[in-house]
């Protein structure tokens, strides 16, 4: 049950002894968290000193608050609770709302009056209904001190002191049951680095759990044999790290660790709950050189200059087909420029070509003329010598009486050898 309880100190600025505020000269305060006397059951762990609460439901717990006065005048001490949440492991106040956890708390005393060096208790309980959901609060109890008329000492003197001071004490509540509000990290390494030639151990934790955390932790340095240590052990505070997520822890390391091979035991804890590990580190003064890396600059730079040599080589090669397209081009210009002078001038000589058909055509066809007027005195008797032939031969068969003598159709038969010899 302790362990579980410890186990939520994650988002609780807790504190071992008492913690202490002061106002200029004479005001001062200091509270301490007490176990609650008679605690009722709960899964709360009734002996914690922190302000730190699991319950369940239906279940409710208490602690008690003892405010002291570490001033030398009397002091009027107000407590009132406020919200937070924690912001990187920090707590950040909003005075103008109201807490969420202010419906199930409530304090025995919220105002007291306190002399010089002297303490007074209030306290503080949560009360949670049955059917809250489950989850986590965080909310924060401000205890401020404000001056009252005293008598300095001198009969009759008085001094006001117009001065006032504040504390904060932060308060968590996890609602639920271990099962269901879980607190785990693991210490993954611790690896060496720089910052601005500052040497640094960066410890690297994963929180496993299901509540975020803000751990704090040491690293002590050893021999490789554990025989002794270096320097005094190195402490650290993390920030906020969410469930699931990895945080890497930046802690200086002092300029008295000398260089060389180091058995590093790192401790984180988390309230009760505490992880360990071990493990050789080398540590140096100086942060050194990295060949590898070196050497791969310079693989980047050779493979650099070849890609830009080789983009030359194209741009060259692209610059000379252009050149030489152009050429090509300017040849075919010429040729085409040629052509259409040919072409041009074939078109020029081509009504010259067709007058000059014409006048051979002409020719031809005078010349088939004259032969055409010459043929027809050879070819006419061929041709109408079957004419003459007809009618001879009709004539009988229409005028079948030979009353009509031949001597009248002689003369029609030689008329037409007269016409020839006019022809």
């Amino acid at each position: 049950m302790r362990r579980t309880l410890g186990s939520l100190l994650a988002l609780l600025l807790t504190t071992t002894g008492p913690a202490i505020a002061f106002a200029s000269g004479n005001l001062g305060v200091a509270v301490q968290v007490l176990p609650a006397l008679n605690e009722p059951t709960s899964s709360s762990d009734p002996h914690s000193t922190n302000l730190t609460f699991l319950l369940k439901p239906g279940e409710s717990a208490s602690r008690v608050l003892q405010v002291q006065n570490t001033g030398n005048v009397p002091g009027k001490f107000s407590l009132r609770l406020a919200y937070s949440h924690l912001v990187n492991g920090v707590p950040v106040f909003d005075e103008t709302k109201a807490s969420e956890i202010e419906p199930w708390f409530s304090l025995g005393n919220s105002t007291l009056v306190i002399p010089p060096g002297s303490t007074a208790n209030t306290s503080v309980k949560l009360s949670i209904p049955k059917g809250t959901p489950i989850g986590i609060h965080e909310g924060t109890i401000f205890i401020t001190a404000d001056p009252v008329n005293a008598t300095s000492g001198t009969k009759g003197s008085k001094a006001v002191i117009k001065s006032n001071v504040r504390i904060a004490l932060s308060f968590f509540l996890g609602i639920g049951d271990t099962s269901q509000i879980v607190t785990l990290f693991a210490i993954e390494g611790v690896s060496e680095s720089f910052l601005n030639a500052q040497p640094l151990l960066l410890v690297r934790i994963r929180n496993t759990g299901k509540l975020p955390i803000a751990p704090s932790g040491s690293i002590v340095l050893e021999d490789p044999h554990h025989i002794f240590t270096v320097g005094a052990p190195i402490t650290f505070n993390s920030g906020t790290i969410e469930p699931g997520l990895v945080s890497e822890v930046a802690v200086p390391l002092p300029r008295t660790i000398p260089e060389g091979s180091w058995s590093a035991l790192t401790t984180v804890n988390q309230g009760t709950v505490q992880q360990s590990q071990r493990q050789m580190i080398i540590i140096h003064k100086v942060k050194p050189k990295n060949f590898l890396g070196i050497l791969f600059k310079i693989i980047l730079v050779l493979i650099f200059s070849l890609l830009v040599i080789f983009g030359l080589t194209l741009l060259r090669r692209k610059s000379d087909s252009q050149k030489n397209s152009k050429s090509d081009l300017g040849d075919a210009k010429n040729i085409d420029l040629e052509s259409l002078l040919l072409d041009i001038q074939a078109r020029e000589e081509e009504p010259m070509k067709k007058r000059d058909r014409k006048k051979v055509a002409t020719k031809k066809v005078a010349t088939k003329k004259k032969v055409a007027k010459k043929a027809p005195t050879k070819k006419a008797p061929t041709k109408k010598a079957p004419a003459k032939k007809a009618p001879t031969k009709k004539a009988p068969a229409k005028k079948a009486p030979a009353k009509k003598a031949p001597t009248k159709k002689a003369p029609a038969k030689k008329a037409p050898a007269k016409s020839s010899k006019k022809a």
